[in-house]
Order: C-alpha cells, then sequence, then structure tokens
C-alpha cells in the first residue's frame, strides 16, 4: 500500500503536459477553409439567381444597323433642307419597288454627303445611300452642271439608276458620278499608303512612288476594261438600230385590191 501511494503521490507531482500547438502550415490551411466557405456559398448563390437579361441597347449589332448608327451621328446637328412628310407617297411607293419595303425614308440635310444610285420623281430626287436608307433630296437645291455629261442627263431626265454622289455646302447640294469600283481601287491604296507611312518611316517615300505608279496602272486597266464594255455594247445595238431604221425607211405595202 505505501509502495502504491508513493506512485500517486510522484504522479500527483508531475507537471501536467501542455497540448501542443498546431504547426504554421496546418493554421494557415484552416485559415483558408474557413475563407474559402462563404465565397462558395456566395458561389451557390449566385448560379441559383438567374442571369439578368441583356438590355436592348447591349444586343450585338449588324452591320445595317452599325451604318445606321454612323450616319445618325454623322447627321447630329444638321438641319432638314425640306419636310419629309411632303414627299409624294408615288415617290415612296417607287423607292420600296426599288429597294425593298423595310426602307426607311427621310429627307436630306444641309452639308451632307450621300452616295448611291438614284431615280427622278418630279421634284424629287431618291437616292438608296444604305441597305436600308433612303435620302430625297430636292432637284432644286442639288446641282447637275457638275459636268457636260451630268447636265445632259440631267436635262434629259436620264438620271435613273446613275450613281452619284451628292456633297451639300450648306443647303446647295453638287452631284458627281461615282463609280464605286474606283472608288474601291482608290480606298484601298489611300489604306496602304497610311500603313506604309507608319511602318517604314524613312524608307516610305521611294515606296509610295512605286504606290502611285502601280495605283495608276490599274486605273488605266479599269477604264481599258469599261471602254471594251461599252464598245461591245454599242456594237451589239448597231445591228439593231439599223434594222429598226430600215423599217421605219421601208415603204409601206399598198393593200390588195
Amino acid at each position: 500500500m505505501q509502495v502504491d501511494e508513493k506512485n500517486q503521490s510522484a504522479e500527483d507531482t508531475k507537471p501536467a503536459k501542455t497540448p501542443r500547438k498546431p504547426s504554421a502550415r496546418l493554421q494557415a490551411a484552416s485559415a483558408a477553409a474557413e475563407k474559402a466557405t462563404p465565397a462558395s456559398q456566395s458561389g451557390k448563390a449566385a448560379e441559383a439567381a438567374p442571369a439578368p437579361a441583356p438590355a436592348a441597347s447591349q444586343a450585338p449589332r449588324g452591320p445595317e444597323q452599325s451604318h445606321s448608327a454612323a450616319q445618325q451621328g454623322q447627321d447630329a446637328g444638321r438641319r432638314r433642307l425640306h419636310d419629309v412628310r411632303d414627299v409624294p407617297h408615288a415617290l415612296r411607293q417607287e423607292a420600296q419597288a426599288k429597294w425593298g419595303t423595310s426602307v426607311e425614308i427621310s429627307a436630306s440635310r444641309e452639308n451632307g454627303r450621300y452616295t448611291g444610285p438614284v431615280f427622278t420623281s418630279g421634284d424629287y430626287l431618291a437616292q438608296k445611300v444604305g441597305e436600308r436608307s433612303v435620302v430625297v433630296h430636292q432637284v432644286g437645291d442639288v446641282d447637275f452642271k457638275t459636268s457636260d455629261n451630268m447636265k445632259r442627263r440631267a436635262d434629259e431626265k436620264r438620271l435613273t439608276d446613275v450613281n452619284m454622289q451628292i456633297n451639300y455646302q450648306g443647303d446647295k447640294g453638287q452631284a458627281h458620278f461615282h463609280d464605286p469600283k474606283r472608288a474601291a481601287i482608290e480606298e484601298m491604296f489611300s489604306r496602304i499608303h497610311r500603313t506604309a507611312k507608319e511602318t517604314l518611316g524613312r524608307d516610305f517615300e521611294p515606296f509610295a512612288r512605286d504606290l502611285d505608279v502601280v495605283k495608276t496602272r490599274m486605273v488605266e486597266q479599269y477604264r481599258e476594261s469599261k471602254q471594251r464594255q461599252f464598245d461591245a455594247r454599242t456594237q451589239s445595238q448597231a445591228p439593231q438600230r439599223g434594222n429598226e431604221q430600215q423599217r421605219g425607211d421601208r415603204p409601206a405595202a399598198h393593200p390588195e385590191r
């Protein structure tokens, strides 16, 4: 019994063991777990919540909408030269028949620049300037004397389907023939010119001279091609005109008696 009491007293006198502190790695892992818990819960809540519907203004724009937006930005602050409500209904119907029932018809603006095919109707000239956009000009506001051919066509009222560019200075416009293919060549070389100037630096001048030579040659080839097409049309129409003239000169046959 004495031995047991000594052992018991010895155990009672031993210092109590202090709990071991967790390592720094374990502490960091615990802290990360605590931080991750609310984040994951909020993530689940976000997944559960329905996504807001995209606003109409944020919907992707097609080329037609982009063109309309650009045209509206360009025309902002420019005065309309006439009231589109005064445009005859017959002209509206003809524009829709030629270019589609969904076209939007508007009046020309001061200092405006418009390019596209046209047709005339009375005192108005309609011009398709975009995929779904038609601008109506007052014939009296536009000068067609910019070239002899343009003036002759205007006097003879033969402007229908002519591609032209109408540029206004204030409320007065000037009409010029517009060749889309020639304009495409000019635009292409203009872009090459700008890019080369930014890229080549001092070496740009020799390249620019060579570029002008190539551009001039391309324009000449295009003109020659147009001339050949014109000559072919003229030759194909010549026999038909000759036959019509012969029929007109032929004396009328006497009726049988």
